[in-house]
């Protein structure tokens, strides 16, 4: 086996500092698990006819993954490593697809007919060559590694493989693989989840699908750049035409206007930003903090190194200037020289802080070294291959579409500066609701006034976080020492779906108002202060009473936070004890430490989550086009073909390239 290195200068050494010591950490730690046990990666040394299977990182800078080392498997019968549609077979698909760990299902397979390749992550532009064997009765290849900015997405051929027997000369196979859901892990956004191999705290770190269990998504997760802007391109006479299309609300995940977009023509040294290096004026934080593109031409008009720059601002279609909403686009008409043959562009995602999409800094090439056009369909393939989602690094972040200083309607000066002040791919992992007391979303106290009532009050205290949410009405139990409402890593009732993927508190009190292990129970809905049922504002609360018995002594209460899909905050089960076992009043204090230590926000397990506050079949965007439970299942636990339903990674072609060579 040989491994060529073919210069990884897409991996992203200018990220944060967390995330750069996050990726280094696992990388590591992976190699430490498969160098020990690498002595045989190039599988038997079979008898049939034997081919040299290369693959190739081709991953761009939209998505520059690893790809794990992988096992192989000549077969003849159909579905060797899995099958689509059912559930993992526990011979270990899983430790490849979550962790990159191919050794479990290395030694499921028969030696004589299989191997492993590579002893490292495959960063983009390496690869790694390894012999496979066609022998009589398996005549058919598979492989399988896994995408490892992912929770537990694979590449592989469909269940059949591929056929040896037609390999005469060298082929590229690429067209024959395709990406996979192992289905054993709750996905999460590309490269931005905080139980993805690369920044998870132990392996098979995150949750399994379609169950309840603690909220543990990024709240601040964007999705890929293609999953908001679509660019276009045409060339006549040496002049281009870029159209930056708004498609957002068409991927659904993040629905966000884009701001009038910024370009410039400039030399190939001259750089608008760098990543990895502070913003070199207060011009780019003009544009991505509050869609202010001027001073920022002005500052580029005045640079060394560039020809011509501009903001284009008017609508395609309608001629009307302002942002670009979902379905709305942009049009950039430049013409290059020989001396400006490179395009840089940005726009802001007006539903972020800083965010805004852009090439690298290096910008777009649109002319050939020797100064010749490049072909529209090349400058259009890079171009969709490198638009980026970056970050400021002007102002701290909050959670996307769920701020209080986002979009020009804000300010340079209304939040305080990014600790890391560098621009740098957008990789902001933060989940705002995790651990004990949901991280002071929820403030519930609880005061005992006579013989075993009690005064509950529930505030919303997002105002002080960088998640501005709503909270719908309660729904409150007082029961036994059952579970109540859910059990942590149960199924869901209907109830509690309607709640948590759509505010509706009406079923789950008809539920709860059925069982025989509650004794009473209720819907907090009008606020303090309030005259009408309605949800809570930041900062606002509702007051309640409830009184509890000796056989009945715990309390519980559930609430969606919004926007989300299918959030909701509550209790770990079975809630909180009110009396002692003796039913007489706990303290104040006792109550209060037990709400604090077990209260969370939960995920309901059904309803795949979007990006932050602007998916568009959360609330409260699915309710403003008239709808409910319309977003996507997360998933059931079975092997499935990709693309996800929510959040969209490249094709397989633009993360590999592989191909199969006869060697005798």
């Amino acid at each position: 086996m040989r491994r060529d290195a073919g210069g990884g200068a897409l991996d992203g050494e200018a990220h944060m500092k967390r995330a750069r010591i996050a990726r280094t950490l696992s990388l590591a730690l992976c190699c430490a698990c498969f160098l020990a046990a690498c002595n045989d990666v190039e599988g038997p040394a079979g008898d049939g006819n034997a081919y040299l299977l290369r693959v190739e990182n081709v991953a761009g800078p939209v998505f520059p993954t690893a790809l794990s080392p992988g096992v192989w498997l000549a077969h003849e019968d159909a579905d060797p490593l899995f099958t689509e549609g059912e559930r993992d077979r526990g011979e270990g698909l899983e430790a490849l697809a979550e962790d990159g760990d191919p050794r479990a299902l290395a030694a499921s397979l028969d030696p004589a007919l299989s191997g492993r390749f590579g002893d490292a992550p495959i960063r983009p532009g390496e690869s790694i060559e390894v012999v496979v064997f066609r022998t009589p009765g398996a005549s058919r290849l598979s492989f399988a590694t896994m995408v490892v900015e992912s929770n537990d997405v694979f590449l592989a051929p469909s269940g059949a493989g591929i056929d040896l027997a037609a390999i005469r000369e060298e082929t590229d196979v690429t067209d024959q693989l395709q990406l996979w859901n192992a289905g054993t892990e709750d996905d999460e956004a590309p490269g931005l989840g905080p139980h993805q191999a690369p920044r998870q705290s132990a392996p098979g770190a995150g949750s399994v699908e379609g169950v309840i269990r603690h909220f543990e998504s990024s709240t601040r997760a964007l999705p890929l750049s293609f999953d908001v802007a679509e660019i276009r391109v045409t060339e006549a006479d040496g002049t281009y035409t870029l159209t930056v299309e708004n498609v957002s609300a068409d991927r659904r995940n993040f629905v966000t206007p884009i701001s009038p977009i910024f370009w410039a023509l400039h030399t190939e040294a001259h750089r608008v930003y760098t990543e990895g290096e502070p913003a070199p004026s207060g011009a780019l934080a003009e544009l991505a903090e509050i869609a202010d593109a001027r001073a920022l031409v002005r500052a580029a008009m005045e640079a060394p190194g560039v020809s011509a720059a501009g903001v284009a601002n008017q609508r395609v279609g309608t001629g009307d200037f302002g942002l670009a909403r979902p379905g709305d686009a942009f049009e950039i008409v430049v013409t290059p020289d020989a001396e400006h043959p490179r395009l840089t562009i940005a726009t802001m995602l007006t539903a972020t802080n800083d965010a805004f999409l852009g090439f690298p800094g290096e910008g777009l090439r649109l002319l050939n070294e020797d100064g010749t056009p490049r072909s529209a369909a090349e400058v259009e393939r890079d171009a969709r291959r490198s638009l980026v989602i970056w970050d400021a690094g002007t102002e701290l972040n909050e959670v996307p579409a769920g701020g209080f200083h986002q979009g020009p309607e804000g300010s340079l000066d209304d939040l305080d500066d990014d600790p890391d002040p560098t621009v740098r791919r957008y990789d902001d992992f933060t989940n705002d609701v995790a651990g004990p007391g949901a991280n002071g979303l929820v403030e519930v106290t609880i005061r005992h006034t006579s013989g075993t009532t009690f005064e509950v009050s529930v505030a919303n205290r997002s105002d002080r976080m960088r998640f501005q949410a709503l909270l719908t009405p309660f729904v409150w139990i007082v029961h036994d020492e059952t579970d109540g409402f859910f059990s942590a890593n149960g199924l869901q009732s209907p109830g509690l779906v309607e709640l948590g993927e759509d505010c509706l508190t009406n079923l789950l009190h008809q539920e709860v108002q059925m069982m025989e292990s509650v004794i009473s129970s209720g819907v907090a809905s009008v606020p303090d202060m309030g005259t009408a049922s309605a949800p809570i504002f930041p900062g606002e609360s509702f007051t309640f009473e409830v009184t509890a018995d000796a056989a009945h002594r715990y309390f519980n209460l559930a609430s969606m936070p919004y926007p989300s899909n299918d959030m909701f905050v509550a209790l770990e089960p079975p809630g909180v004890a009110l009396l002692d076992e003796g039913g007489a009043p706990r303290s104040s204090a006792a109550i209060a430490s037990d709400v604090q230590a077990r209260l969370f926000a939960w995920d309901t397990g059904t309803e795949a989550n979007q990006a932050g506050g602007g998916g568009r079949d959360n609330v409260p965007l699915q309710n403003n086009e008239g709808l409910t439970d319309v977003g996507a299942s997360e998933g059931d636990g079975r092997v499935r073909a990709q693309p996800d339903p929510t959040f969209h990674y490249p094709a397989p072609s633009e993360l590999v390239r592989v191909t199969l060579t006869p060697m005798n």
